[in-house]
């Protein structure tokens, strides 16, 4: 059997081989994806295929295991109805060797319950005292009036002098002290607001703590010395710049209090980050109303940026679309935009094989320690800073245990998900309120991308 990637290693400790149950019948298990030259199906292989355990030493398919993310090509022929008893596996070395690695499982297992089980341990092993990560809102103001945002309503404030110096103190005093800190500048546009990140920069810098930063930004305010700063005492690694397709739809959408061309000037701020080393990504914000638009995106974007190859652009839909029945026919649509990113010479966003079990998916279920900061100083564990959820503040630390624990509980699965391969992918903790509504077709498009194109765990080449 060749082994294409091997499991993740940190499984090894949680889930050892299995070991093989005498009497027990055995079947494939339902988390694994299968694929015949790269072309992933969730369901069966591609053609017709003789007998399982008939030896041939032909290529017949490749299996994918979405729980440990090991992948193979067995050297014999198989198909996903069959089942196995004791003595044949105890007989076959390569069915014994798929039976340890979790690629076959005993007929009466609740593959579900048994997933939980080993997410919930993973994820209580994972917990470590204090944080590694901080997403930083210095201010909920913002030079644009996106039509989109999920923050109307939100005051529009920035932090105050005193409430960013508890800030600074919150974060020496709450940091993990074993690891680099990793701040993620968020708003409202926080470049509204570079006194905010200067002082609290500083104020790491005296503490002699070791951080570095990222931002998310809607690209306007990017002058020279702003981008000096960025790529000096800010520390910033890389910058996400929100961008809504062409001219005038970007006009309408963005809705600026003051525009000036700021549609031509965000892109060559971009050419500003990229040539101090600051690696760019454009995201681009797509529905139905703006698909239209994308060539002429790209072909504006292709005139003005002077690194393209270095130029990282990824088409996005906005979550009320994720939400939607739409959504469907929008992803299809999107499956263009990687040729016409290439075509342009930009980087694609690629398809990449995760690097270890998933035991949090999105900030605010992180076990390994993230925390949201408002402007107010007060603590949340997801930027959307919903009311109600915020479980402390800067100045006294954690005061709401309850809230922030649920965050943490593992979310009930869904009928209709329980016998889906792509379920360790995707679960949601339970006050996560997105349920995304395309769900396995999606999963199993992204996972055929990861299998056709990646050499490697990390997708390159």
């Amino acid at each position: 059997m060749k082994e294409i990637w091997p499991r993740i290693p940190s499984l090894e400790r949680l889930l050892k081989k299995q070991t093989l149950s005498p009497g027990q019948s055995y079947r494939w298990s339902q988390f694994i994806v299968w694929s015949e030259d790269g072309k992933a199906d969730d369901s069966s292989p591609a053609s017709p295929l003789p007998e399982t355990g008939q030896r041939m030493g032909l290529k017949a398919c490749r299996l994918y295991n979405t729980l440990t993310l090991q992948y193979v090509e067995p050297e014999i022929i198989v198909h996903p109805d069959s089942r196995f008893t004791a003595d044949q596996i105890q007989e076959d070395p390569e069915l014994y060797s798929l039976m340890q690695n979790y690629f076959l499982v005993p007929g009466s297992r609740d593959e579900t319950a048994f997933y939980l089980d080993l997410y919930r341990l993973h994820r209580l092993c994972a917990r470590k005292p204090g944080y590694s990560g901080y997403t930083i809102l210095p201010t909920w103001s913002c030079n644009a009036r996106c039509s989109y945002c999920f923050e109307e309503g939100l005051p529009r404030t920035g932090m105050d002098e005193k409430t960013v110096e508890k800030t600074i103190s919150f974060l020496l005093a709450s940091r993990r002290k074993d690891t680099t800190l990793h701040l993620k500048w968020f708003g409202g546009e926080p470049l509204l607001a570079s006194r905010v990140i200067d002082r609290i920069c500083a104020g790491l810098e005296n503490g002699k703590v070791p951080f570095t930063s990222v931002m998310t930004t809607n690209g306007s305010l990017i002058t020279d010395a702003a981008a000096q700063r960025m790529a000096g005492s800010w520390h910033m690694k890389s910058v996400k710049v929100s961008m809504d397709c062409a001219g005038e739809e970007y006009f309408r959408r963005k809705n600026y209090y003051h525009y000036d061309d700021t549609y031509r000037r965000v892109m060559e701020n971009v050419n500003r980050l990229m040539k101090r080393g600051i690696r760019v990504n454009i995201r681009c914000n797509v529905d139905e109303e703006n698909m239209d638009d994308i060539p002429e995106f790209l072909a504006d974007l292709s005139r003005i940026i002077e690194k393209k190859e270095e130029l990282s652009v990824v088409f996005a839909p906005l979550h009320a679309s994720l939400q939607s029945s739409t959504c469907r026919p929008l992803l299809r649509r999107l499956e263009q935009a990687d040729r016409w990113i290439r075509e342009n010479g930009f980087l694609p966003s690629r398809p990449r094989h995760a690097a270890g079990f998933c035991v949090n998916h999105c900030m605010a279920d992180n076990p390994e320690g993230n925390v949201v900061i408002a402007p107010t100083g007060d603590l949340y564990a997801c930027s959307f800073c919903e009311p109600g959820t915020s479980f402390g503040n800067v100045a006294d630390g954690v005061t709401l245990p309850k809230i922030l624990a649920s965050y943490m509980e593992v979310g009930e699965v869904r009928q209709k998900c329980t016998d889906c391969p792509f379920l360790p992918r995707c679960t949601p903790f339970s006050r996560c309120p997105i349920r995304e509504y395309y769900c396995r077709e999606e999963q199993m498009r992204r996972t055929q991308e990861m299998l056709l194109k990646g050499k490697s765990r990390t997708g390159t080449d």
